[in-house]
């Protein structure tokens, strides 16, 4: 049985995460009112992963 591959897109930039990329998968846990509250986990490229990245070989944004 094939399985569709779904890419994960990226919280910063929004590119896909490709399989064997470097990335991290983050989720934030809070204790609200005694509760344990877990947000949705992302994922982020690595350092030089996200177009615009120094040393992804795009130009980098000017932003001020």
């Amino acid at each position: 049985m094939q399985m569709t591959m779904t890419l994960e897109a990226c919280a910063r930039c929004g590119q896909p995460i490709r399989p064997g990329q470097p990335a991290r998968h983050t989720a934030s846990v809070d204790v609200i009112g005694g509760r344990v509250v877990a947000s949705p986990p992302r994922a982020y490229h690595l350092d030089g992963g996200c177009p615009g990245d120094a040393g992804h070989g795009q130009p980098v944004s000017q932003t001020e």
